[in-house]
Parts: structure tokens; C-alpha cells; sequence
């Protein structure tokens, strides 16, 4: 489950304005990423680690 700004950012679909501000304020350092980042992978990494995601590749 994704917990806005400790492991990740919701943004509305196809809400521009709101996709700049949430990568605004990841420059300008409102959240900090390093700690976002690990916190997610912390949350899902075991369920949806690399070796358990399919990749679709275009041929």
C-alpha cells in the first residue's frame, strides 16, 4: 500500500498540474527521496521485487 509521501506520491490521473507540483516539490526537497524510496521498497520489495515482476518487451 503506497502511503502518500513516505512511499511515494499520488497524483490524479491526468492531472498535469498536479504531476508538476509532486516533482516540484521532490526537486526542491520536500520530501526526502532517498528515505521514500527505501521506505517503499521496504513495503513492497519482497512482494514485487524484480525477480517476481514480469517485463513485457516489444519485438
Amino acid at each position: 500500500m503506497l502511503t502518500q509521501g513516505r512511499t511515494g506520491l499520488v497524483v490524479p490521473a491526468g492531472d498535469v498540474r498536479s504531476l508538476m507540483i509532486a516533482l516540484a516539490d521532490l526537486i526542491d526537497g520536500k520530501y526526502n527521496w532517498r528515505s521514500m524510496r527505501e521506505e517503499a521498497y521496504r513495503a513492497t520489495g519482497c512482494k514485487w521485487g524484480v525477480s517476481r515482476t514480469a517485463v513485457w518487451r516489444r519485438e
